[in-house]
Formats: structure tokens, sequence, C-alpha cells
């Protein structure tokens, strides 16, 4: 992704989380991003693809994150790495969860885009793991916390908290 398209998608995520997905319109984006509108659109000519663009930054985040702190070769790897993810996510100020949210909520068919990804993990994590569906379970619950804390309910605050 270009600068001016990693700016505009970092503008995406700050009005989502602040303002709520309701508000995410060409003329936000142009005013958060300081980018003119037509700038904007030429980079996003309909709001589907700004939606796209925000699961692809999230596809990209998570494909590569970094290896976790303290995970041992062969042993759960990409589970530990996807729950370290996860909770660094939580942590962010313009979560990149509020995005998979509106994102999914506003256009229902790139949930496909979603799947893919999650279908591609969890064939890596079952493939390390010495107990599949715990691993599974695990990665799953990871993110449903997440998505809880995007909620902001108050289920989800000892994982935001790095207490889980």
């Amino acid at each position: 992704m270009s600068q001016g398209r990693e700016q505009i998608a970092a503008s995406h995520l700050a009005i989502i989380a602040r303002d709520g997905p309701g508000k995410l319109t060409f003329d936000a984006i142009a005013r958060e991003s300081g980018l003119s509108k037509g700038g904007v659109m030429h980079q996003f000519p309909a709001k589907v693809d700004v939606w796209r663009a925000l699961l692809e930054h999230q596809i990209r985040y998570f494909d590569h994150a970094p290896p976790a702190r303290g995970s041992k070769i062969g042993t759960e790897n990409t589970l530990a790495e996807q729950i370290a993810r996860l909770r660094e996510v939580s942590h962010q100020p313009y979560s990149i969860a509020h995005a998979i949210v509106a994102a999914l909520v506003e256009e229902p068919e790139l949930l496909a885009m979603s799947r893919e990804t999650s279908a591609r993990h969890a064939e890596r994590i079952k493939a390390e793991a010495d107990d599949p569906e715990l691993a599974l379970l695990r990665w799953m619950a990871a993110q449903g916390l997440l998505l809880s804390a995007a909620a902001c309910t108050t289920a989800c605050r000892p994982f935001a908290a790095g207490k889980v």
C-alpha cells in the first residue's frame, strides 16, 4: 500500500474509533488525512473500496505478525503470534478491531476476505498444535475478546489490560 493509502487508512481507523463507522465519509476522511476529497476519491472511488482497504490492512497486519516473545520453535508458534497480535491490537487507540466490525457491517460481502484469512490461520494453528481443537478454541476466544473490547463491554477489560 502506498504512503498516501496508508495515511488514508490511518484516517479511516481514527474516524471509526472516535466517531463510529456511520461517520466514515469521504469528507471526514479528507479532513482527517489532510488530503483533498478528490485525492481521497482518486485512491478510493467508492466507499466499498474504503472498507476493502481496511480489511486488506488488517489481513497484512495479522499475516506479518512478528514471532511472539518466548515462543519456542515447533510449539504452536502461529497461535502464540496471533494471540500476541490480538493483545497488541486491543491496546491501540485506533484499533483495527473497529475497522473489522465496521467493514463487515457496512459491506457484508467483504466477509469472504476475512473468512479466507481466518481459514489459512486456522490450518496453520491446527498443523502446529498437539491438541488442534484446544488451540483453535484459544485462538477463537482471543478473537472474541478483541471484538468485545472493540464494543467496549465490561467482559473484555481483563484482556484489554493484558491480564489474559
